[in-house]
């Protein structure tokens, strides 16, 4: 049936790559599953490729307290095809480079938490093929925008520019008025 991978952590190392594979690759293949997985508090510095690249279906990952450092426009962490991700958490980060994370449209998420994470130098985008699953959360990421909030005056046909890295899915609207009506948003 494949390889298994269980409980992995990948702690305090310095990978300094400049090869054109990620210094962290699983792959589907040799390995077919992944669980508890734990990358934290390594520094990575890529000049060719993706620093963690994931192929492979995954139960609880975690990657925290992480310093990426990716000049290229290649993502600093990204998410393969194909794959479901149970689980995972990126949290307290530091994104150097010009992307963060690339997450994959035709691979699965549930319960994905992309937060508090450091991605004020990324000059393309943090966090890019953003699923619209409902059990995506990202919030926190400074330089990311993905919370907003402020005061217009609405007249009929107005947009209001929402400042945020991705559409919104959802609006709230509070009237300051007992006389106001939405009539479409």
């Amino acid at each position: 049936t494949g390889n298994r991978i269980n409980r992995l952590s990948i702690a305090n190392n310095i990978f300094d790559s400049t090869l054109r594979l990620a210094p962290i690759y699983f792959q589907r293949g040799s390995i077919t599953t992944m669980s508890d997985a734990f990358i934290t508090g390594n520094y990575f510095a890529a000049s060719e490729s993706s620093c963690v690249v994931l192929q492979v279906d995954s139960t609880n990952l975690e990657i925290v307290g992480n310093i990426f450092n990716v000049p290229l426009a290649t993502p600093a962490i990204a998410f393969g095809s194909n794959s479901t991700f149970r689980y995972t958490v990126i949290d307290k980060n530091i994104f150097r480079g010009q992307q963060g994370i690339s997450l994959n449209a035709t691979s699965a998420f549930q319960q994905l938490q992309i937060k508090d994470n450091d991605m004020n130098d990324p000059t393309t985008s943090g966090i890019l093929n953003v699923p619209s699953a409902l059990n995506v959360k990202i919030r926190g990421n400074s330089g990311y925008v993905t919370e907003n909030g402020g005061n217009a005056s609405i007249s009929n046909g107005t947009t209001i520019s929402h400042g945020l890295a991705t559409t919104p899915t959802k609006i709230l609207l509070t009237s300051q008025s007992a006389l106001a009506r939405i009539m479409s948003v």
